[in-house]
């Protein structure tokens, strides 16, 4: 419980996207960015509900999670995703990130910082 309620903001930070309906409020988007601060990396994820892809929500997570890591001094951000969610191969690879391997299962793509 202490690890879900104690957040140690220096390793990982989750983004997320809210829609208010009425006094009704709705998640329908997460970014989290786990990092390593030793190794000046970080690892993202993001998750898009489905009556939001393709409207570049997931975008601007993963934007948004670049930038949080550059101003966490990180030198680089790799992420790992299902080899075939072929609109996150596109987003990644609009983004600048480049594969780094990729099997039947998993695609694993990084992106170097400035």
């Amino acid at each position: 419980m202490v690890r879900f309620t104690n957040i140690d903001y220096e390793r990982e930070i989750a983004i997320v996207a809210e829609l208010s309906e009425g006094k009704q409020k709705r998640i329908i988007g997460v970014g989290r960015l786990l990092g390593d601060p030793v190794r000046g990396s970080g690892e993202f994820t993001v998750l898009v509900h489905d009556e939001f892809q393709n409207r570049g929500l997931g975008y601007k997570l993963v934007d948004l999670i670049i930038g949080i890591a550059e101003e966490k001094g990180f030198r680089e951000v790799v992420g790992r995703f299902a080899a075939d969610n072929d609109r996150m191969l596109a987003l990644t690879e609009e983004l600048g990130f480049v594969v780094e391997s990729s099997d039947h299962n998993v695609t694993n793509v990084r992106l170097e910082l400035g």
